[in-house]
């Protein structure tokens, strides 16, 4: 077996083509798979959004790091939480997926999974999520998106928006906040 090792302790920084940036206190990284394995304080970042976990497994080639043990995706005033997740640097995704929460100043949300757009802004839902806004309006969707820097969403798939007494149905259901 001819692998190649490098560990490194303390302040560890990666610069990826200046494009993304990785830090930790701790990094073991096999020169022959390209493959990265960074714990304590791992922050991931592309100068608009941090990533942070205790762990992150981060493939140099693919451009995907994964996290498994929880992390969080901090944009400006928006907090995305989940138990695992997947950022694919190269399309600017990060998938999250097990208990995923969104707080964000205009709404809470809550979802198994969710796909993250870090360019775009754009919150894509594809599986059963709940929203609860500033006015405590609540909507239950399956399928749709939000776009947090426009402040307009779709919810597909029969979504249901109760405000107070006021009950809506429908088979789409577009909003805009702005």
């Amino acid at each position: 077996d001819n692998a190649r090792i490098i560990e490194a302790f303390g302040n560890v920084h990666i610069n990826d083509n200046d494009s993304v940036h990785t830090y930790s206190d701790y990094l073991l990284f096999n020169m022959n798979t390209k493959v990265a394995t960074l714990k304590k304080n791992v922050r991931l970042t592309d100068d608009k959004n941090n990533l942070y976990t205790e762990e992150l497994v981060y493939d140099v080639n693919q451009k995907v790091g994964i996290y498994r043990s929880g992390g969080r995706v901090e944009n400006g005033t928006s907090i995305l939480t989940s138990e695992e997740g997947t950022y694919y640097a190269d399309l600017k995704d990060v998938y999250f997926k097990n208990n995923v929460v969104l707080k964000d100043p205009k709404y809470d949300l809550k979802s198994d999974s969710l796909v993250y757009n870090t360019t775009s802004e754009i919150a894509t839902f594809i599986s059963e999520t709940l929203i609860i806004d500033s006015a405590k309006r609540s909507i239950k969707t399956k399928e749709g998106y939000y776009d947090l820097k426009n402040r307009k969403a779709f919810f597909g798939q029969r979504p249901t928006i109760t405000d107070g007494p006021l009950k809506i149905v429908a088979n789409e259901i577009e909003t805009d906040d702005s």
